[in-house]
């Protein structure tokens, strides 16, 4: 990831675009006060820094929204982010991503994302890993998850950072950080493996598996020496609930295994599942018939009162007919009941004529004959009746006899699901028993899975341990620190024919001689600092660069010819200036040739940007100088400022005026 435009819009739209070259040195020198310093700042504010450190001055006042156009093979990301409102920032942001990317107009700029957001996808697009730096048991601090922030620290070096003897990285004298640049380094360095998360959630899979194995071998070892008392207990069990036939208790463990064997090839009896359904269809007959018998019962017996009540009045009628016959023994010319038929004595009560007597008998006949003529039907009405509820009776009791044999098989059929239930139970005992042992026949593959399982978990934790990470790591600083020596060497810096170390502990350059070693710090000159900073941070982005590491592939360096030039009245011109020596250009001409043949040996895989005061007259320095700030020409255009100005100017007279109206 490289930077290949700074775009700055001001607040009326105006479009200021700075353009660099991705894979080459940047230079842009001027004099003081044309914003050469700011422009670190404005690309880490653009990169989502918290706080904004922008000089305050013309650009603050100026610029309403600060662009950085990035480029990556493939891929290109445009990020702009408003002004802060005094000590405000804002964490909305306008993002862009796309194979080429079209810096937008003043008015496309509409906030699109967050700095949350940016972040996560520059650590994604720089291919930083899942890693997490765990605190050591015991430290209070937090862990750190690594993102693209973290890795922003090798890419800025300001020109107080680029002079100070006692900081060699960007930021480090800020509250937390040398701490977290000891903790993200080695990850940026690749000492610790990139894989370290997939690693570790190997490592737990693999000692739970090494858990199991290792209890299944102990599992082996019982079987070997008590595990037939289990065996042969299980079988006990396995009889009791009649899973298995009453025998012989095996006598070996061979017996007890192929008995429980046996028992696992048990399934369950079936219960009929419709019991319930004809039960209901049983009983809804019964109440059906229940009703039926009743409403027969209940004809019959009215019928029976009809038969009893006609059989009453067949019997009183020929009761009545027989007195009634007697009337064929009065004379037919016997006084019409004046006197009696017998003693012919005169009554004092007249009786019926006789031919009433003879009526009466007659009609009593015909309905005797009428009654007699029914009595077979009623008897018939009577014996249907009768037969019915009869039949309907038995229907009842066969009815309730196929209820109770349902109601029973109901009974059976739970005591077979208890039954069904005691024996799966057991079986299950025996089967959970067999899958978790393995005969003694087997106790070798057992302790094969064991050691192999054991020496997974000793390679990843190897993977992982800290002296491994501590190997990886020497190994990186030293390779860093032979590169250090080496262009120390070619600069001619103090101290550089002695090893030379980067310090992960003190975070400096030591230079290992054989009295003591001495740090940075300790040594004099700003020439040494500034010298080992340009050296150091070039070492750094070569591994890098060669290793493929996470980190952006850009470098500012700004003001290096400070500790030759340290002000820009004297030094417009490293080149011509009468101040300069002849000393003091050759090691700017040696700096700056250290810093060409760097780039250019990674073959396009840095870019460094260089702002500096002092203009390096050699060939390189001048095909790679993009703008020169002299003569009125900076960072900001000369236009928008005095645009501001006027601007500010009116808005005070405005103020003024209407002060002025104000009541006194």
């Amino acid at each position: 990831m490289q930077i290949k435009a700074l775009a700055l819009y001001s607040h009326t739209g105006e479009l200021r675009t700075l353009e660099l070259v991705p894979g080459a040195v940047n230079i842009i020198t001027g004099e003081s006060k044309t914003g050469k310093s700011a422009l670190i700042e404005i690309v880490d504010y653009c990169l989502g820094r918290e706080s904004c450190k922008i000089p305050e001055g013309p650009i603050l006042d100026t610029v309403a929204w600060y662009g950085l156009l990035l480029t990556r093979p493939g891929e290109e990301t445009f990020v702009a982010r408003p002004a802060p409102r005094g000590q405000q920032t804002t964490g909305l942001i306008y993002m862009e991503t796309a194979d080429t990317v079209v810096l937008p107009t003043f008015e496309q700029l509409q906030p699109n994302s967050n700095v949350d957001a940016l972040v996560e996808t520059l650590t994604r697009q720089v291919q930083i890993g899942e890693y997490v730096h765990r605190t050591p048991t015991g430290q209070t601090r937090r862990d750190v998850a690594v993102n693209f922030r973290h890795a922003l620290t090798y890419s800025f070096q300001t020109q107080g950072e680029l002079g100070d003897k006692n900081q060699l990285f960007h930021r480090q004298a800020e509250e937390f950080m040398p701490q977290t640049i000891r903790d993200t380094l080695p990850y940026f360095l690749g000492a610790v493996p990139e894989e370290q998360i997939g690693l570790e959630q190997r490592l737990r899979m693999a000692t739970r598996e090494l858990a199991l194995a290792e209890r299944a071998l102990r599992e082996v070892a019982d079987i070997e020496g008590q595990g037939f008392t289990r065996a042969n207990s299980l079988v006990v069990e396995a009889r009791e609930v009649g899973i298995i036939a009453d025998g012989p208790q095996p006598q070996d463990l061979t017996g007890a295994l192929e008995a429980r064997h046996a028992v696992t090839a048990w399934r369950p009896s079936n219960a009929n599942p419709e019991v319930t359904d004809q039960l209901g269809s049983l009983q809804a007959a019964r109440d059906e018939l229940n009703a039926r018998y009743q409403n027969l019962t209940d004809q019959l017996r009215s019928v029976e009162d009809f038969a009893a009540a006609s059989d009453g009045y067949a019997d009183e009628a020929q009761q009545q007919i027989v007195r009634l016959q007697t009337i064929g023994l009065v004379p037919a010319n016997a006084d019409a009941g004046r006197h009696c038929p017998l003693c012919e004595s005169e009554l004092e009560v007249p009786l019926p004529e006789i031919s009433e007597f003879q009526q009466a008998l007659i009609s009593m006949q015909s309905n005797l004959r009428t009654t007699s003529r029914e009595r077979p039907r009623v008897q018939a009405i009577l014996g249907d009746l009768r037969q019915r509820r009869w039949a309907t009776r038995e229907e009842l009791k066969s009815n309730a006899v196929a209820i109770q044999a349902l109601l029973n098989e109901q009974s059976a059929a739970q005591e077979l699901r208890d039954a069904n239930s005691r024996m799966a139970r057991v079986v299950g005992r025996v089967s959970l028993y067999l899958e978790s042992i393995s005969t003694a026949d087997e106790s070798e593959d057992r302790r094969r899975a064991v050691e192999q399982t054991r020496q997974r978990v000793a390679d990843l934790q190897a993977a992982l341990s800290p002296e491994s990470v501590a190997e990886a790591l020497e190994y990186a600083l030293n390779v860093i620190g032979n590169d250090i020596r080496s262009w120390g060497s070619a600069l001619e810096l103090e101290h550089s024919e002695y090893p030379v170390r980067l310090d992960l502990r003190r975070l400096t350059v030591v230079s290992d001689r054989p009295q003591r070693p001495i740090p940075l710090d300790r040594m004099g000159s700003a020439a040494n600092w500034v010298g080992y900073h340009v050296a150091a941070h070039l070492a750094m982005h070569k591994w890098f660069a060669e290793h493929s590491r996470p980190v952006p592939n850009f470098l500012f360096l700004d003001q290096p010819s400070q500790a030759y030039f340290p002000e820009d009245a004297f030094a417009r011109d490293a080149a011509t200036d009468s101040r300069a020596t002849d000393a003091d250009r050759l090691a700017v001409d040696r700096l700056y040739r250290l810093v060409f043949d760097v780039v250019s040996a990674l073959g396009g895989s840095l870019q460094v940007i260089i702002t500096d005061h002092a203009k390096v007259n050699t060939e390189d320095a001048r095909a790679a100088t993009v703008e020169e700030w002299r003569h009125g020409r900076a960072l900001v255009p000369m236009s928008w400022i005095e645009t501001n100005v006027e601007t500010a100017s009116r808005d005070v007279d405005s103020r003024s005026a209407e002060d002025a109206d104000q009541p006194g």
